[in-house]
């Protein structure tokens, strides 16, 4: 498996992948609180003004014993250590399942030695507003001058929405989803993307 593509682009770029949405819209304290100076410069409410508050998508998949992985990896498992039903004083499971399944986020580590790790990073380094570009069913894969054709502004948080959409997120590995060049790669890093997602399990090519 070629790895040059991850490589670029995770090395600068938290990789996120599964198209997980973790952004936000970030608006001004007036448009947050509804509050305006009126009256020799003292703070009212301003009753017109409705709050306005940002707006959250969970696009995360369920993890299951059908969950597709990656060939090689580890499937998802789930064995039942104690039971209240069995006369427990509590309820326990056991979880077997690798990092990289479902909706997930590809640190540097995945694939860079001594990269970071998700200690190394905050929350707010996973937030920002996002953009998701939606992309032709007839593309098998995003290219450089795909990414160069769009309105990316730095900064951004951004969202691939591929035919991957439509493959089951239960059921067997797809091996011919749409993917991320490597060109492409370093044509995001240029524009100083600050996440990368897509709506698969890998963003690179199945080789």
């Amino acid at each position: 498996m070629v790895l040059t593509m991850r490589v670029n682009i995770v090395a600068k770029v938290v990789a996120l992948v599964g198209f997980v949405s973790m952004y936000s819209v970030i608006r001004s304290r007036r448009e947050q609180t509804g509050l305006e100076k009126k009256d020799g410069g003292a703070l009212k409410q301003d009753k017109s003004t409705k709050l306005k508050k940002p707006k959250y998508h969970d696009l995360t998949a369920a993890i299951t014993k059908d969950t597709p992985v990656f060939p090689g990896d580890p499937t998802f498992r789930v064995d039942q250590v104690n039971s209240v039903d069995r006369g427990d004083t509590f309820s326990l499971y056991r979880m077997h399942m690798s990092n990289h399944m479902g909706t997930h986020i590809d640190f540097p580590a995945h694939v860079i030695k001594k990269g970071k790790t998700s200690s190394d990073y905050r929350v707010d380094d996973l937030v920002n507003k996002g953009l998701i570009i939606e992309v032709p069913s007839n593309i098998s894969s995003i290219s450089r001058k795909f990414v160069e054709s769009q309105n990316i502004a730095p900064g951004r948080v951004v969202f691939f929405k591929t035919r991957n959409s439509l493959l089951s997120k239960q059921g067997e590995f797809i091996r011919d989803y749409v993917y991320i060049e490597p060109a492409a790669a370093t044509a995001l890093l240029a524009r100083r993307v600050k996440v990368v997602g897509i709506d698969y399990i890998s963003v690179d090519k199945y080789e």
